[in-house]
């Protein structure tokens, strides 16, 4: 690990450029967070890493769960974990924090030095939702985190109580990338009903940005037949796959 990447707090690695050059214009391939018990030096320091993760339960059916999670520096040595789709925060010392969305991917934490170093890793973009200009309301990574987690919640109380632990299998065994794809879909509809009086500059600027995302996620390969989430959901899994 190199000292300066510790110092920053944490890092945000790109995706690297397909066989036909192209990536996801939206988003990152990986994260790594390096969290710290003590605040050291200046800037942000990550104190503890807020998630919600899959995990087995120890009864004899092994049932799925979803539960929330908070990984601080001595909370464990050495841990892996199913990420959830979802927000991820990064608190640091002194209050501050950073915001994360993850469409589902895997967390390793490993002990070094004086450090807790998490690396997050997903097959779909990991968006950075505190970076500058996610508060206008054209945003088109907002409306694709938004959409998403609407979605998602709308489906899980048609199933119901009873039904849940279902949904939540099926959920945790959808490809990462078709829940991204179905974000996009979701939020190409959200700018289309959007009003012709309230289509600003910045709109237009955010709609180029979508349609990027979308047609790039199409020349990837990710888009599905039908970009919606009950068609992307997967099928039931067998016994003992998923989580933890």
């Amino acid at each position: 690990m190199n000292v300066d990447a510790a110092n920053l707090g944490y890092l945000f690695h790109p995706f690297a450029s397909g066989s036909s050059g192209a990536r996801p214009s939206l988003g990152y391939a990986e994260l790594e967070v390096f969290l710290s018990a003590a605040r050291v030096g200046v800037g942000f320091v990550p104190a503890h890493l807020v998630l919600c993760v899959w995990t087995n339960g120890g009864g004899r059916n092994q049932a799925l769960s979803l539960n929330k999670l908070t990984i601080t520096p001595h909370a464990v040595s050495s841990a892996d974990y199913a990420v959830a789709p979802g927000f991820i925060t990064i608190a640091g010392h002194g209050g501050s924090e950073v915001q994360v969305y993850c469409f589902g991917g895997a967390l390793a934490c490993r002990k070094q030095d004086d450090l807790l170093v998490c690396r997050l890793i997903s097959p779909a973009p990991l968006l950075n939702l505190s970076e500058e200009g996610l508060e206008w309301s054209e945003n088109a990574v907002m409306h694709v985190v938004d959409g998403l987690e609407s979605e998602i919640a709308t489906y899980r109380a048609r199933y119901g109580e009873a039904e849940e632990a279902a949904f939540d299998r099926r959920l945790a065994a959808t490809d990462p990338r078709l829940l991204y794809a179905v974000g996009l879909a979701l939020a190409q509809h959200s700018f289309a009903v959007r009003p012709e009086l309230l289509r600003t500059e910045h709109y237009w600027d955010e709609h180029s940005s979508l349609m990027r995302a979308i047609e790039g996620a199409r020349l990837a390969g990710w888009w599905p037949a039908e970009a919606t989430l009950p068609a992307v959901l997967a099928s039931e899994p067998t016994a003992g796959a998923g989580g933890k």
